[in-house]
């Protein structure tokens, strides 16, 4: 198989690629945080072309379309781990923040290179996916938090997309993006997710 993933909770995956190179134009409904763990990625965004490997730290906002193209490399698979950061997740977690979001330009895609908070943070995920029952939700949320609150520390400005629900101005409830979908989306498939079981 050219694609598979592996579900511990529904906003958490390890995502792999085992031919040769994959290429989708990806639109993800949710902000992800991905962390690599081998093989090589190169994302095409606005005519500039972008390679990242192993422990390398992407953010990728919504409604952002980028090309993304995967590679393995040096005999490895490419490897991810991803975190879905859902406006569910969000809305509770900035409920207790009082953020305020102002206008910014669209974001792109955002690199946070080694950065040794969240590469200690993701990887501490990569044990939990020999587990063979599903992660408890408690653990996961506190994994998620860990996350948001490393990304607020390393780039305080991101608090203007993750805390942006669709309304410009203090927090407020999140619009319904039920409607919207990815276009091709290899880090959300969707059969093989515990939600869809």
């Amino acid at each position: 198989m050219a694609h598979q993933s592996h579900y511990i909770h529904p906003e958490l995956k390890i995502a792999g690629f085992t031919e040769h190179f994959h290429k989708s134009d990806v639109l993800f409904e949710e902000h992800l945080l991905v962390w690599f763990i081998s093989g090589e990625t190169k994302i095409i965004q606005g005519g500039q072309t972008h390679r990242f490997g192993a422990g390398d730290t992407l953010f990728f906002p919504r409604h952002e379309l980028v090309t993304v193209i995967n590679y393995p490399k040096d005999g490895k698979p490419h490897r991810s781990v991803v975190m879905h950061l859902t406006s569910k997740r969000l809305e509770a977690y900035y409920a207790q923040k009082q953020a305020v979001v102002r206008p910014v330009p669209k974001p792109g895609f955002r690199t946070f290179g080694k950065h040794p908070l969240l590469q200690s943070c993701l990887a501490s995920l990569v044990p939990y996916f020999d587990l063979r029952e599903p992660l408890p939700e408690a653990l996961a949320a506190i994994k998620i938090e860990e996350a948001i609150t490393i990304l607020r520390t390393v780039a305080p400005e991101i608090d203007h997309f993750l805390a942006d629900f669709g309304n410009r101005g203090r927090l407020t409830s999140p619009t319904s993006w039920s409607s919207i979908i990815c276009i091709i989306c290899p880090w959300r498939n969707s059969a093989t997710s515990p939600a869809a079981a």
